[in-house]
């Protein structure tokens, strides 16, 4: 949503983007109010902002929806721009989808608790696992990009 408020003919407007994001998150943090962000998870900057909102006593629930592979979220993309949406390029979107899974581990153990849901089929989200420090609940079948978090 910020992107598009921010955005331009320029390949800037998504960093800029990013930056603000960011920006909001600290002045949240600061003023101990809740709140939320939407991100790849491709960038590390997260974790940074997750660990300082850890130690200002917030709880951290990351919600992660994946797929079982980036076809599927480029054909989802290009319908997006069929129907007047934003396009993303390719090679983002396959540099994003690596670098998400990578990343997935390091922010779920990070966070207090983490929902997994599967979006791989047209039938919409279905639950993957709950994990937290309660016991982690998986539901099957467990997809292979959630493998690596049992």
């Amino acid at each position: 949503m910020i992107a598009r408020t921010l955005q331009s003919t320029s390949t800037t407007a998504p960093i800029a983007a990013a930056r603000q994001v960011l920006s909001s998150a600290r002045e949240h943090i600061h003023k101990a109010e809740s709140f939320a962000v939407e991100t790849t998870l491709a960038g590390k900057h997260y974790f940074q902002m997750m660990a300082d909102a850890r130690n200002r006593s917030f709880e951290i629930v990351l919600v992660y929806i994946g797929t079982e592979n980036v076809e599927i979220n480029l054909a989802r993309i290009r319908n997006r721009v069929l129907a007047g949406g934003h396009n993303v390029p390719e090679p983002d979107v396959r540099r994003r989808y690596k670098r998400s899974f990578a990343n997935l581990p390091t922010a779920s153990q990070a966070a207090h608790h983490t929902i997994l849901f599967d979006n791989s089929t047209e039938e919409g989200y279905r639950l993957v696992a709950v994990l937290g420090s309660s016991g982690d609940q998986w539901f099957k079948p467990i997809p292979d990009w959630a493998a690596p978090l049992v």
